[in-house]
C-alpha cells in the first residue's frame, strides 16, 4: 500500500497512532502511521464478543454446577487447562480434575494458594461466587 492509501479511520486505538509500512514515492517500504482501521474495529468487535460469549458459557455451567469457580476465573484470565498447569506447576489432567465442583471443594489451601497467584487474585476472590 502507498503512504496516502494508510487507513485512518478511527479505530479501538482511542486517538493513538500506530506503525505500519507503506511504500512511499520512489517505492521504498518505509513506517507510517495509521490512526486505525474500520475493518479492525469490527473484527476485534467480533473477538471481543466471542470471548464474553465464552466467559459467559462457563458462567452457566459453573451455576449448574458442572464447574467448578475454578473455570471461570479461568475463564475470565484467558487461560485453558494447559497454560494454567505451567504457571502453577500441577499436571494437566490435576487442573481438569479440580474443574469439577465436588474435588474443587476439597482443595487445601496450599493447592488454592497456587492457583490465586496464576490467576492474579487472592484466595478468597478464588473461593467466592461469581458476578451476577
Amino acid at each position: 500500500m502507498r503512504i496516502e492509501d494508510v487507513p485512518q479511520d478511527s479505530s479501538i486505538l482511542d486517538g493513538h497512532l500506530r506503525a505500519c509500512y507503506a511504500r512511499d514515492a520512489d517505492g521504498r517500504f518505509v513506517l507510517a502511521t495509521s490512526r486505525g482501521w474500520d475493518v479492525e474495529s469490527v473484527a476485534n468487535a467480533v473477538a471481543v464478543e466471542q470471548v464474553r460469549a465464552g466467559i459467559e458459557r462457563v458462567r452457566v455451567e459453573v451455576v449448574a454446577g458442572r464447574a467448578s469457580i475454578l473455570a471461570w476465573h479461568m475463564a475470565r484470565a484467558h487461560m485453558d487447562a494447559r497454560m494454567l498447569a505451567a504457571h502453577t506447576g500441577f499436571w494437566v489432567w490435576r487442573v481438569k480434575r479440580h474443574l469439577r465442583p465436588a474435588v474443587f471443594a476439597r482443595l487445601g489451601e496450599s493447592v488454592l494458594k497456587r492457583y490465586a497467584a496464576a490467576l492474579g487474585i487472592d484466595v478468597a476472590a478464588l473461593k467466592s461466587g461469581l458476578p451476577e
